[in-house]
């Protein structure tokens, strides 16, 4: 953390020396001459110091002293940590500033310096907004009747992402009515805001389910894509999970905190004749993806529909009605591409919400799904 003596006084003065009288507690930050007015603070440690300093001006002599405050985590035990484009708040009471609502202001900055960017001060708490994914600190400096306290905190900005559940099911095959259950389940669950959910059909054991007749070729397509043998089987962000369904939640989760390295977003949503669907995305990537063969798949699925299968199930939610594959070009760190799709609906049904559209980034050789987003028909 870089502090500007002539800045930090704000005496309508110049600083042209200064002697560090008190160096504080070097176990939990060093200080560093920078040139003839400026100090570089370095964190080692948890913890608090007192800093003091002689500063020559052209005017005067200055006495300075700083409480210097290194913690790198939050309020609640948690690292600060803000979603892309979210709204963290942080408590400066619970940093050590006492009584903030009788400071005379603030000042923010972060290193770098596109990490964030400064929202206000509300309700005696920081706002500030993830602008771009990294780690770095954050630089807050309390001002109260001409003295200041300084606080390093780290940061983290990070891209939330969706996690993909694609399940092989069939409605003659016993197992499958205990995976589709835990998967109702999850969907039910506080995962279900993170989650989105495919369930593809096979044609056995029975060879009469409706849902696979519907679309044989994609539904045939995606079990041959990844090599399923049998159902059940459950693809989380295209890797196969475990065959015990009870595991299911623990692994959904752990895929769910793995942070994304792109942003994917809807832009526009028309309907085309009776029966399409024309979807507009918007794709960014945070890091190099030059080297990776990339596909966007946009999928309809439909949920409650009904039917008795020879399995005894008889309503089923998120079946696949339609798929496009969009290969992409390779794009670099901080470009925005577009991508434009078309899907056919099932129009026999007025209730648009039974289905939602279900986007998402895959590596075609490793079938790594990168991200996903999802959307219902309105």
């Amino acid at each position: 953390m870089l502090i500007n003596l002539t800045t930090a006084l704000s005496a309508n003065d110049t600083i042209r020396g200064f002697a560090i009288t008190d160096p504080g507690d070097t176990g939990i930050v060093t200080v560093m001459p920078l040139g003839s007015d400026s100090i570089q603070l370095v964190a080692n440690n948890n913890g608090t110091s007192q800093l003091a300093i002689l500063a020559l001006g052209l005017k005067n002599r200055y006495t300075v002293e700083f409480l210097v405050i290194v913690a790198p985590q939050y309020a609640q035990g948690s690292l600060n940590m803000v979603n892309l484009g979210d709204t963290l708040k942080v408590d400066l009471a619970r940093h050590g500033i006492v009584d903030p609502a009788s400071l005379d202001s603030v000042v923010v900055s972060f290193q770098p310096a596109n990490l964030a960017w400064f929202a206000g001060f509300t309700q005696w708490k920081l706002e500030l907004v993830g602008e771009y994914p990294g780690t770095g600190q954050m630089h807050v400096t309390a001002w109260r009747n001409s003295q200041s306290t300084e606080l390093m905190l780290s940061l983290n900005v990070f891209i939330r992402r969706t996690a993909l559940a694609e399940l092989f099911t069939n409605s003659g095959c016993i197992p499958c009515v205990a995976a589709n259950q835990k998967l109702d389940e999850i969907a039910a669950s506080a995962l279900s805001e993170k989650l989105a959910i495919i369930r593809y059909h096979t044609s056995w054991p029975s060879p009469n389910d409706p849902m696979y007749h519907y679309n044989e070729v994609e539904n045939s397509q995606r079990r041959a894509y990844y090599d399923v043998t049998q159902a059940p089987t459950l693809i989380i962000d295209g890797a196969l999970s475990a065959s015990n369904n009870s595991l299911w939640p623990t692994q959904i989760r752990q895929a769910i905190d793995q942070h994304a390295v792109l942003t994917l977003r809807s832009l526009t949503l028309t309907y085309s004749g009776t029966d399409s669907i024309i979807v507009r995305l918007a794709i960014q990537a945070y890091t190099d993806l030059t080297d990776q063969p990339l596909t966007l798949t946009l999928a309809v699925v439909e949920d409650s529909l009904e039917y008795l299968g020879e399995n005894g199930e008889n309503l089923h939610q998120q079946v696949m009605r339609d798929l496009e594959l969009i290969p992409l070009d390779a794009f670099t760190p901080d470009t925005e591409i577009m991508a434009t799709g078309r899907l056919k609906w099932r129009a026999g049904s007025e209730n648009r919400s039974r289905y939602r559209i279900v986007a998402f980034i895959q590596n075609t050789s490793s079938k790594e799904v990168l991200q996903t987003t999802q959307f219902l028909l309105r």
